[in-house]
């Protein structure tokens, strides 16, 4: 099912140059460069943020990469992501095989991991992983999923990450 968005206009002439102050808006005020990406506040950073629904299985003690993210991050580019945060839903195909979920950045592991014995889906997740020490440039990001027990199956159901500037 489909959604719209209604826009709520201003009234005609409820907005006329007695209601703004004089010089408030100028040609040197919107210039080229006129504003300072330093005086900038953090607290006006926008964050990112990926997702996917596609569920995986792996089969297998692993780890199997399921999913992978480029990013990329860099002062420069006035992207400079500070932390990020994960959401899972995993699941195992017995309570006696534990499932784990590992983030990598480079090939480099970033939190401590998640585990599930769960036959049903669970929600896993790590907030706040600090990632301010990346270089500037291109990143990968992966999603491994293991078993303790090569027989059974993880699945991972969904994959939500929040990158922050913050």
């Amino acid at each position: 099912m489909g959604f719209s968005i209604r826009g709520i206009g201003v009234p005609d002439g409820s907005i006329d140059t007695a209601k703004l102050a004089n010089n408030a808006v100028t040609n040197d005020k919107l210039a080229d460069g006129s504003v300072d990406p330093t005086k900038a506040t953090t607290e006006l950073a926008s964050d990112s943020f990926a997702g996917t629904e596609v569920p995986q299985t792996i089969t297998g003690t692993g780890p199997t990469s399921v999913y992978d993210l480029k990013f990329h991050t860099g002062t420069a580019a006035a992207i400079d992501y500070k932390k990020f945060t994960y959401r899972a839903l995993l699941k195992s195909s017995l309570v006696t095989n534990t499932v784990t979920i590992q983030v990598y950045i480079d090939s480099t592991p970033y939190g401590v991991g998640e585990t599930t014995t769960s036959l049903t889906s669970v929600v896993v997740g790590e907030a706040d992983i600090d990632i301010s020490g990346l270089s500037s440039g291109n990143h990968t990001l992966e999603v491994y999923l293991s078993n303790s027990d090569g027989a059974e199956s993880a699945t991972i159901e969904q994959f939500d990450l929040y990158l922050s500037k913050k």
